[in-house]
């Protein structure tokens, strides 16, 4: 029965592709991963643009799968970046070749000490909030020092910060400086730049206004220094932002007066937007390539190694009070369910068009030739004889229960995720695992993650906000330059979101992240990789499935030469509207 519900679902999604090549015949190939440069060690700034006499002037409608965590403020998570994008600043700009830019963020100098362990910072001034007060070093300071409490900040960074900062020292108005516990070369482009990770505390946020109401007031009254100001917003629905009438220090007078973020989580419906003029741009699933080409639309990729994974929850935790022993907690179960129980290459040929490939691997910007693949059609092959051996061996050879929770509305830049994870629990099922699908919101998901955001600590044993074994998905982890940084946070008992502790990947992941030369931290990463293998992935960064490109539908309203940029969540939204793009 398990068998025939799965092959029912290949047969829909196999539907949907020979629909779709009816209708336009077959879709080019998978984006390939492109190389980015290293970034510059100690830049210095240019002068900025004055602003220009352009009047901003009408509309542009941003047609999302979600909005993230339904939050206008700085933020609960990388989803939110798309559009807090728009509206801030970042500490440290970056541009759309993966280069740290003096030039376009509230730091205009940076350095670093030979041993890698001391930066020192200068801002620059003529950065105006909204309100017209000037941003300067201690916005940054005292930002940074908030996330690092942590209390009521959804924040996976938090316990990065605690795990890597040492202290936080403010100069004068327009210098500071940082210390770090362990060597990082890339310590400031993981957590105060564009190119930075997600939950990353890399925004300029007026504290001032911050401090004065309070968090959950800020949330509806946000204040930034980007060229779009927040207008209104209905949560987890709209989000409408309005071009600064003075102008933005850097970008000038916007050309669109008015940008509307739109969540319109079915597929048909946003492109049925566009094609309307109702909407001027939206992201699609790869099944509807062809059917928006044949339309007319413009299409906009993103090559690069962007991967389908999904979560163990709290793997650390040992047993859960009314359940038991945690099986999840044991990596040959782990190696089991995640490796050996998923057929990865028909994710990849079926629910993903062809436009994928299987992947075992946390993605990479490849700077130089470091970089290692671990092939996942050698080193986890679909194989439920070895997954049931697997599980036997470990004592569940009459299968457990756990709770699958699907994140639907699905994430942005992964439309076909609750179709895989429903494909993934068939496969489960038939190796004798009794799955609890639990349909509902990342935003649901992230907000019983955090609870008031004070980490992991009591969590060791309870099993925190769950209640027996969980996995949660499906979302598309982006390539990051300094993942090295956010896996050595995943130790720290402070932050739930990525939380592992066991010593020899924590030790692993720190000496990745201690690297201080481009090939160091290349080998570094093949080891911590290889032990996460064998380890069945346990960390937070979740069980990479397969590897894709991310694409969009535009109306003519689109520069054709928009370029979605660097950032593993940005994607250039505000040089598109403000109209850097002809």
């Amino acid at each position: 029965m398990r068998i025939r519900k799965l092959y029912s679902l290949l047969f829909v999604a196999l539907a949907v592709s020979l629909v779709v090549a009816a209708c336009g015949g077959a879709s080019d190939s998978a984006p390939a991963a492109t190389s980015a440069a290293a970034p510059t060690a100690i830049p210095k700034a240019t002068s900025a643009p004055a602003p220009t006499a352009q009047v901003s002037s009408g509309e542009f409608t941003i047609a999302m799968v979600d909005l993230g965590n339904s939050n206008s403020w700085l933020f609960q998570g990388g989803t939110d970046r798309k559009y807090l994008d728009i509206m801030y600043d970042y500490m440290i700009g970056g541009t759309d070749d993966a280069q740290l830019d003096p030039d376009s963020g509230l730091v205009s100098e940076w350095s670093l000490s030979q041993d890698a362990l001391h930066y020192t910072f200068k801002t620059r001034d003529g950065v105006l909030f909204w309100s017209g007060e000037q941003a300067d070093a201690s916005d940054i300071v005292r930002f940074l020092e908030r996330v690092k409490l942590g209390e009521g900040m959804q924040l996976s960074s938090v316990g990065n910060l605690n795990n890597d900062v040492k202290d936080i020292r403010l100069i004068d108005n327009n210098s500071f400086e940082v210390d770090i516990n362990s060597p990082g070369i890339f310590w400031h482009l993981q957590w105060m730049s564009l190119l930075g990770q997600g939950g990353s505390p890399n925004h300029v946020v007026n504290m001032d206004h911050f401090e004065k109401i309070g968090i959950e007031e800020y949330n509806r009254d946000p204040m930034g220094s980007g060229p779009y100001k927040f207008k209104s917003m209905k949560p987890g629905d709209e989000l409408v932002v309005e071009a600064r009438e003075d102008g933005h220090w850097h970008l000038g007078v916007p050309k669109i007066k008015t940008v509307t973020f739109r969540a319109i989580p079915e597929e048909t419906t946003r492109i049925a937007l566009v094609r309307a003029g109702d909407a001027d741009l939206a992201p699609i699933a790869r099944a509807s390539l062809a059917s928006a080409r044949d339309a007319g639309l413009q299409i906009f990729e993103r090559p690069g190694s962007v991967k389908a994974n999904f979560r163990w929850e709290a793997s650390y935790v040992e047993s859960y009070p009314d359940y038991g022993p945690n099986p999840h907690n044991d990596a040959r179960v782990r190696r089991a369910l995640g490796m050996f129980g998923i057929d990865r290459q028909v994710v990849a040929d079926t629910f993903m068009q062809g436009l994928a490939t299987p992947s075992l691997d946390y993605p990479s910007q490849e700077w130089d030739q470091t970089f290692q693949r671990f092939p996942a059609e050698t080193l986890a092959p679909f194989d439920p004889d070895k997954a049931r051996a697997l599980l036997k061996e470990a004592g569940y050879e009459s299968g457990f229960e756990l709770d699958m929770r699907i994140w639907n509305p699905p994430r942005s830049n992964l439309p076909e995720g609750p179709e895989i994870m429903e494909a993934i629990a068939v496969w489960w099922e038939d190796l004798g695992i009794t799955v609890n699908r639990v349909p509902g919101s990342y935003t649901e998901h992230r907000t019983k993650l955090f609870g008031d955001g004070n980490g992991a600590n009591e969590d060791l044993k309870s099993g925190g906000p769950w209640d027996k074994p969980t996995v949660a998905g499906m979302w598309g982890l982006s390539a990051s330059p300094t993942a090295g940084a956010s896996a050595a946070g995943s130790y720290s008992p402070k932050g739930r979101f990525n939380t592992n502790f066991d010593p020899e990947l924590k030790a692993l992941a720190q000496a990745w992240q201690s690297a201080l030369n481009i090939e160091d931290y290349g080998t570094t990463r093949h080891e911590y990789m290889a032990a996460q293998i064998e380890a069945g992935f346990s960390t937070g960064g979740g069980v990479p499935v397969v590897s894709y490109g991310l694409l969009w539908a535009g109306a003519d309203t689109v520069a054709k030469d928009w370029v979605t940029g660097s950032s593993r969540y940005a994607f250039n939204y505000k040089t598109l509207v403000v109209g850097v793009f002809d």
